[in-house]
């Protein structure tokens, strides 16, 4: 019987000073049994958040890359249901904006065309990936699969097909894309010529976001809209461009 109101205190035997490992079993997967009886409770410090991908809980890039590349060999989706709370820490707010910076920078790498929605997913890459748009006279197919638009018997695109579907001016870029049949369709980081994130990478995706998102907004004043926009022109490099935005 699922309890969502227990509590990990709820699996710790004060008598032994140690986990109840028998209820534990009642409780947990088996898969997760030795995962839990691992952890080291530290009854000196209350339960908290931190970084899960470094040795000291602290967020830096190269963990960040070590995040990538488990989502990447998963293919799993970068989470995006995470509640920050009410007052989150700098430290909290640094990996959620890492996370959602991630989930802008991932495109589906076509291998073998079986498992790509052609509207729903970012398998193009323009400014950020994107799914492709379609044409307005089209009639739109939620459930319409890459593989729809391939030739088996030519074993290429099947143009005249992606023409009446998709816009015309994303055509091209549906037409270039090489498929790979001996790999599956995955998940990949498209702003690096080896599909891994690294941080020169991370801040170009930064800089094509804020040039094609115009931040400036119309409502402000004269003098914050040229702030801004010195800011955006300024010539210095793309890390120090982006901690001022952060400051502002």
């Amino acid at each position: 019987m699922v309890d969502l109101t227990l509590s990990v205190k709820d699996l710790f035997d004060r008598n032994t000073g140690g986990w109840n490992e028998r209820l534990i079993r009642q409780f947990i997967a088996e898969e997760d049994v030795d995962h839990v009886l691992r952890i080291k409770p530290n009854p000196t410090r209350v339960d908290s958040m931190k970084w899960g991908f470094s040795n000291n809980g602290i967020y830096n890039s190269k963990s960040g890359y070590k995040l990538l590349e488990n989502i990447q060999d998963h293919q799993a989706p970068v989470p995006n249901s995470i509640n920050p709370g009410r007052r989150p820490s700098y430290a909290w707010r640094s990996i959620l904006h890492v996370r959602d910076l991630l989930s802008q920078g991932l495109i589906k790498e076509i291998g073998n065309i079986e498992d790509t929605r052609v509207l729903l997913e970012n398998w193009i890459l323009e400014t950020t990936p994107r799914p492709p748009n379609y044409r307005q006279d089209a009639m739109v197919d939620l459930t319409l699969s890459v593989r729809d638009l391939f030739d088996r018997n030519t074993g290429g695109w099947n143009e005249r097909l992606i023409r009446q579907i998709i816009a015309e001016e994303d055509v091209d870029h549906v037409l270039r894309i090489k498929p790979n049949p001996t790999r599956v369709d995955s998940m990949k980081w498209g702003f690096s010529n080896n599909g891994i994130y690294n941080s020169k990478s991370g801040y170009k995706l930064l800089e094509n976001i804020q040039d094609h998102q115009a931040p400036v907004p119309n409502s402000m004043p004269p003098l914050e809209k040229r702030l801004w926009s010195s800011l955006w022109k300024a010539k210095t490099s793309p890390k120090l461009r982006h901690f001022l935005w952060r400051i502002l």
